[in-house]
């Protein structure tokens, strides 16, 4: 299945990530609560896209919880492969780019008003690999595209160091979600 064109519109406002803007520090990671249950890496949804822009439909993307923050990551980074095979469980590759090439980027947006007045400047990606050593930290500044009533976005690179199961927790201003998935080697 081919992706939309929209990879094209939005290309600029995630072209951007892991550059001088964003903070890669992957030791000094806010403490997050980690299951202690097997891994369980969220579904991944296909479309359409949950918010308000049509243009998105199509792009891989994973909810954060609780549902009620209203956070929505859409993975960039999804092959080609993985979007033929339908993969249902979120995943990425480890090392910030996959072997063909691909950044594992990560545009954050939040689908709900409310987050216009709630969120912050900056989201801090903060992780914890599940069952063994390993954290991650990204700060990752807030981008021109936005989503409802200008709702903020943040465009991201996500260089986990290790393979296993990570929970991913993303915060700005009063604002948080928690997301699970499986890293891969590359």
């Amino acid at each position: 299945m081919k992706r939309p064109a929209v990879i094209a519109i939005f290309g600029l406002a995630v072209a951007g990530c892991g550059g001088s803007s964003a903070s890669q520090e992957p030791d000094r990671a806010v403490q997050v609560n980690v299951p202690s249950a097997e891994c369980a890496p969220m579904r991944v949804n296909y479309g359409p896209y949950p918010g308000y822009d049509r243009r998105l439909d199509g792009i891989a993307w994973i909810e954060g919880t609780p549902r009620t923050a209203g956070l929505i990551a859409l993975l960039w980074y999804w092959p080609d492969e993985w979007y033929r095979r339908r993969v249902e469980k979120a995943r990425i590759v480890t090392g910030g780019v996959s072997p063909d090439g691909m950044n594992m980027k990560i545009m954050w947006v939040f689908k709900e008003r409310s987050a216009k007045d709630r969120a912050g400047n900056d989201l801090l990606v903060t992780g914890r690999r599940h069952g063994g050593p390993g954290r991650y930290r990204g700060r990752f500044p807030a981008v021109g595209y936005g989503g409802p009533d200008d709702a903020p976005s943040y465009a991201s690179i996500i260089d986990l160091p290790k393979p296993g199961c990570w929970r991913l927790t993303a915060a700005t201003g009063r604002l948080r979600a928690a997301f699970d998935l499986r890293a891969v080697g590359g």
